[in-house]
């Protein structure tokens, strides 16, 4: 399975540190280890506009992309997730703080599939599973996403140790 992982850009009026996103790196790794083909984008980093994503996202034909959000961020991961669903057919995945504790809120617009919420290591790796083989999303626990236009949130995951 292609798996693309975004970290958004900070609004154009901000002056950001450049900090390394190690949610998607841990996330990146764990898929990468189950077969996956992986690519991480730092759109804090790289600068990439909206036509540099539709090309890469035309060139890798990702089944799944991922988009981490703090709560300054989601209005741009949002955008993203739309970008995606207009230019390709994978789903739509976002974790992060603000989507954890905000479920509902993402899974509102209609171009959010799925919400990992809390540490997203074990239930990423049973999302990508689960959408390559075709199977059900109602056993993984530590995520929401919409059936029927009615939005479920599945029981947390345990906190890994």
């Amino acid at each position: 399975m292609k798996v693309v992982l975004i970290n958004p850009p900070p609004p154009k009026i901000w002056v950001t540190p450049r900090v390394v996103p190690l949610g998607l790196a841990y996330i990146a790794a764990v898929l990468e280890h189950e077969g996956h083909r992986v690519k991480v984008l730092d759109l804090n980093v790289e600068n990439l506009d909206q036509d540099d994503l539709l090309a890469l996202l035309a060139t890798e034909a990702p089944d799944v992309v991922g988009v981490t959000a703090t709560t300054p961020l989601i209005k741009q991961a949002w955008k993203i997730c739309k970008i995606v669903k207009e230019s390709c057919k994978a789903t739509t995945v976002i974790g992060g703080p603000h989507a954890s504790e905000l479920p509902d809120e993402s899974l509102e617009k209609p171009y959010v599939n799925i919400v990992v919420r809390e540490e997203g290591e074990g239930t990423i790796i049973e999302v990508c599973a689960n959408i390559e083989k075709g199977f059900s999303l109602k056993e993984i626990r530590g995520m929401s996403y919409k059936e029927d236009g009615k939005i479920i949130h599945n029981p947390p995951r345990e906190p890994r140790d």
